[in-house]
């Protein structure tokens, strides 16, 4: 049990959110992120499609034969998230005010027991199976050096002509460019998904609009809550103390010999059999870093000579005479 005085060294000395994120704020007549690093971005939101076509498999293999700038960032996340505000609020909408006056409390009962089931289920597990109900979605960002602090007019420009030519690339998976109102309210969805006072929760999307002279990465979390990282990921308290979250970094250790469109979903388990073993709420993430490509070419081939020149020595000769012998015997 902690004591006040405890309790307030502690998140004297956690780490602020600004240490984990460098989003600064969101410039709505250029549609770009601004970030404390030098860098400007994008946020899109997709959802996942039902299956490929060549139409979706061109527009990606475009995509990743554009030509990004220096050191730009791209990261592609699946997201499993218990957001489902917006749609229990059609439900209410829908469902509300239907009936005939005589029926209408045991019919508004019914609607608000199926309400409150899925608004439960998407916390906690409805099943002995560990079966949640998810929102899925693709987030795609795409971050850019800058020469200064600030963008300049020629950077906005170039980067924004990029960005509505990658949007038209990707039409088949429609994606939608993202403002501040969308990051903030993920970000707030991922820090507060079990904290007792969380503003998203009851609070349909499109609702959750409100203008807050402030930092954005500020806004990610509830007011009074505070964040601390440790060796595998981040720890999340209320504003008592009281940790209701963590967050884990982890990785993929063990890959599939062969994997297709649509198949990163196994890497959580096996969807086809209904097999699940991350129950939790999870983003996977792919990160793809542009680096300069004539660096890279005459850095992979400086090696590749290496290499080569080193085979030529007794003892590597030797050692794949011995495989050869091996193989043979």
């Amino acid at each position: 049990m902690q004591t006040g005085q405890q309790r307030k060294a502690r998140l004297l000395k956690q780490s602020r959110v600004a240490e984990l994120f460098s989003v600064i704020e969101y410039w709505d007549e250029d549609g770009i992120f601004v970030f404390d690093d030098n860098s400007i971005g994008v946020f899109m939101v997709m959802h996942p499609t039902s299956g490929s076509n060549n139409r979706t498999m061109t527009g990606l293999q475009n995509f990743y034969k554009e030509v990004y700038p220096e050191k730009t960032a791209v990261q592609w996340s699946l997201v499993s998230s218990p957001d489902l505000e917006n749609m229990l609020w059609g439900y209410n909408d829908i469902r509300g005010g239907r009936s005939s006056s005589e029926d209408r409390d045991k019919v508004e009962v019914m609607a608000k027991a199926g309400h409150d089931f899925v608004r439960e289920g998407a916390i906690e597990d409805i099943n002995q199976a560990g079966y949640r109900f998810r929102n899925y979605e693709i987030w795609l960002s795409i971050r850019i050096k800058i020469k200064k602090a600030l963008p300049t007019e020629q950077e906005i420009t170039a980067f924004t002509k990029q960005v509505h030519r990658l949007k038209a690339t990707l039409s088949d998976f429609h994606p939608r460019i993202g403002d501040e109102f969308d990051l903030k309210r993920r970000m707030n969805v991922m820090l507060n998904m079990y904290a007792k006072r969380a503003g998203w929760k009851g609070n349909a999307d499109h609702l959750d609009k409100c203008q807050i002279d402030d930092e954005l990465r500020g806004l990610f979390l509830e007011r009074g809550h505070s964040i601390e990282p440790y060796e595998e990921g981040v720890k999340c308290y209320d504003d008592e103390g009281k940790m209701y979250q963590v967050m884990r970094s982890m990785t993929v250790r063990q890959f599939p010999d062969a994997t297709y469109y649509g198949n990163v979903i196994g890497l959580v388990g096996q969807w086809l059999d209904g097999n699940i073993v991350l129950n939790e709420h999870y983003i996977l993430t792919l990160q793809v870093f542009y680096p300069n490509v004539k660096k890279a070419i005459k850095k992979f081939n400086a090696r590749r000579a290496f290499v080569n020149n080193q085979a030529r020595g007794s003892v590597l000769q030797w050692l794949i005479s011995c495989a050869f012998k091996r193989m043979t015997s």
